[in-house]
């Protein structure tokens, strides 16, 4: 569902590090929420590598929700993307799976195209 309701305690915190050296750039952060008895948490990695217009990125990521629906399976992502005018034009490609049962499940690939009017 897009929209729970809830009422009771509800704490929750993040911690972010980055780290960035010329062309290079990782990040990783970890998300925890605990919702009266249930707790959701859940971290990433995310490295970048600027060539001139080009950047190449890669993304681990698990999350742990509260939602028995969805799957926990850790998700790995490798991207391309062109920056056009810097961050002011960009256009990406995402490839990315699930990691389950000793393989990559659930592959999909996003297209996108970033713009600001600033």
């Amino acid at each position: 569902p897009d929209t729970v309701l809830f009422s009771g305690d509800d704490i929750r915190f993040n911690l972010l590090a980055k780290w960035q050296t010329g062309r290079f750039n990782i990040q990783g952060e970890y998300l925890s929420a605990r919702l009266d008895n249930d707790r959701a948490d859940g971290w990433y990695i995310l490295t970048s590598y600027n060539l001139g217009k080009s950047q190449l990125v890669g993304s681990f990521n698990r999350y742990n929700d509260l939602i028995s629906t969805s799957s926990d399976d850790p998700v790995i992502h490798l991207g391309y993307n062109y920056l056009a005018k810097g961050d002011k034009l960009k256009f990406m490609i995402d490839n990315g799976a699930a990691v389950a049962d000793g393989g990559l499940n659930n592959y999909f690939v996003t297209l996108q195209v970033q713009m600001f009017f600033n």
